[in-house]
């Protein structure tokens, strides 16, 4: 609610009027019920309800387990990878196997 002072020119009295402003758009206006009827037909409010318990992934890998499965040979690519425009012959070392460099040293002391 939002007041609003108006003066009379012809008492000199102030006339405060009592306003109902909503900022919402002409749409959402008309599809939002009142609070007020919501809470009457209900016991309890909507978040006192019992959360559900997390699901978890079946298959999930760490950078570990992913490190592990790779072995210290290698993984044969699949036949047919060879046509690939992106296919490197060896495997390369993960980046966080490898030593920093200077630049990296300098801007993570």
């Amino acid at each position: 609610m939002a007041a609003i002072s108006s003066s009379n020119n012809n008492s000199g009295s102030n006339i405060v009027q009592q306003v109902s402003t909503n900022f919402n758009p002409s749409w959402m206006q008309q599809t939002m019920p009142s609070t007020r009827s919501v809470l009457s037909n209900q016991q309890k409010p909507v978040n006192a309800e019992e959360p559900c318990d997390p699901i978890f992934a079946k298959h999930s890998y760490g950078r570990e387990d992913l490190l592990a499965m790779r072995g210290k040979d290698g993984v044969k690519p699949p036949s047919g990878i060879e046509k690939c425009p992106f296919f490197v012959e060896s495997s390369l070392t993960p980046v966080v196997l490898l030593p920093l460099t200077e630049i990296e040293m300098v801007l993570f002391s």
